[in-house]
């Protein structure tokens, strides 16, 4: 969108139409630098990158000493993917004029994206020498970059830090560095500099919405969802805080106030099949699951290549009981990414309730070699195989997933509870003991998950009052 306002539009749009007219005429008097400096950035601002390019090659046919207009066209050159070409105009903007710190930090940036990091750095310093106050913003803004460049994450992260200290409003440092905290995992630290950044730029939208972020992220979903909501109410068009604040309110189980929020994003933006999802998630938890297939099936109209839409359409069926369509759904999906477990598992589950045990094993065993990491996968294994009586099999599966696992205590109960189902009360006893003195969170109802006749056994009970 143009950044020029209602009363800007009509001298600018005549600038223009007067400029171009001497283009096709062949014959461009000389204009005021201010004037080429319009039109450039009026290109840039439409994304016409070659007419505002083309517009510099006039500017500097007529202002070739004004560094600024070489350094536009460096901007430029990159922008078109002429890197090489980017670099050797500064050079010639460094010519003439070596104090000019915005040279030296485009120059940063093209060299970070050509990985000479080293070279970037060096740049930076230079930028350093002669920068004015205003400009320290900008240099650890490029600086991150570098970092981020070469995956230095931490120090790109300590670099976008330094730049909001210095600009608390600095819109590309603040729209980088929930990336960057999301990849550190700096949330505390990232909640406190946002806090903090507000307390000087309350009308910052973006620090808002990164402070709901950090706040997600850290498992305080209501400060979440204030924190977005504060973002689109200094910013009422903020797509992306309707979206956010919508899953912290899902978190929340506040499925209503998500839709109405969702409801809202859509006013600003045309739906992609992200929000669709969303939206079907909401109606899914709410168990509305027509509504939730119908948004569902929008998503995948949009991107019909949105595998996950085609496993949420499952999930819907599968929850009706659908299962011969919920298969072909989860086909669907398995088809366009067909290293995703969960879509196994799925699959797996739908072959089980239509009795095809023997494919049923063959997905639920593919899905534990696909992600033996995935502790969930083994256990659903272990339960298909003690739902088939092969209590040997299940233990074995167990086994197995200790080795791939930090040995959740959850894959000992659930072990547990097949040699009380295998008949071995008195091994699932000691099992269970053992297990009971590593859990310090309590898993131990899971234990009643895979067994649920355990609650009338006494001595289990007992051994979970006595220890638990």
């Amino acid at each position: 969108m143009s950044q020029y306002t209602h009363e800007e539009c009509d001298p600018i749009r005549r600038l223009i139409d007067d400029y171009e007219k001497m283009v096709h005429s062949g014959q461009v008097r000389f204009l005021d630098a201010e004037d080429f400096d319009a039109i450039i950035e009026y290109y840039q601002q439409q994304d016409l990158a070659k007419d505002a390019l083309n517009a510099v090659e006039y500017a500097l046919a007529q202002y070739g000493y004004a560094a600024e207009f070489h350094i536009r066209k460096a901007e430029l050159l990159n922008l078109l993917g002429m890197e090489e070409q980017a670099i050797d105009i500064l050079q010639t903007a460094e010519y003439l004029d070596a104090s000019n710190a915005q040279i030296f930090i485009l120059k940063a940036e093209i060299l970070a994206m050509l990985g000479q990091e080293g070279e970037a750095l060096a740049a930076l310093e230079r930028a350093q020498f002669v920068a004015m106050d205003e400009q320290y913003a900008d240099i650890y803004v490029a600086q991150a970059a570098v970092y981020e460049a070469s995956y230095s994450f931490e120090r790109a992260f300590q670099s976008l830090k330094k730049a909001l200290l210095e600009q608390p409003d600095h819109e590309e440092a603040l729209s980088r560095i929930w990336v960057i905290a999301e990849l550190t995992e700096n949330f505390q630290e990232s909640a406190d500099l946002h806090l903090k950044l507000i307390d000087e730029a309350p009308y910052a939208s973006f620090a808002w919405f990164n402070l709901g972020h950090a706040l997600s992220n850290l498992g305080d979903y209501e400060k979440a969802a204030d924190s977005f909501e504060y973002a689109y109410v200094v910013d009422e068009k903020f797509r992306e805080a309707y979206y956010e604040r919508a899953g912290a309110l899902m978190e929340l189980e506040l499925y209503e106030k998500a839709i109405e929020c969702l409801e809202e994003a859509c006013k600003y933006a045309e739906p992609d099949a992200h929000l669709y999802t969303r939206m079907g998630c909401c109606f899914e938890r709410l168990e509305n699951f027509a509504d939730a297939e119908s948004y569902y099936s929008d998503a995948i109209r949009i991107a019909p290549d949105f595998d996950e839409g085609y496993y949420r359409v499952g999930e819907c069926l599968f929850k009706r009981q659908n299962w011969t369509s919920a298969k072909t759904a989860y086909e669907a999906a398995f088809r366009l990414d067909s290293k995703n477990a969960h879509y196994l598992i799925a699959l797996a589950e739908t072959h089980y309730q239509i009795e095809n045990y023997d494919t049923a094993y063959l997905f639920f065993q593919d899905a534990c070699d696909m992600a033996p990491d995935e502790y969930q996968h083994w256990i659903r294994l272990a339960t298909f195989h003690m739902s088939m009586k092969d209590y040997e099999s299940a233990i074995a599966a167990l086994d197995e997933a200790e080795m791939y696992n930090e040995c959740p205590v959850i894959l000992r109960y659930c072990k547990v509870a097949c040699l009380y189902q295998a008949g071995d009360s008195q091994t699932a006893l000691v099992l269970l003991q053992e297990t009971l003195l590593e859990d310090e969170a309590c898993h131990y109802k899971a234990l009643f998950d895979f067994a649920p006749e355990l609650l009338r056994v006494n001595a289990v009970l007992d051994t979970i009052n006595r220890m638990g």
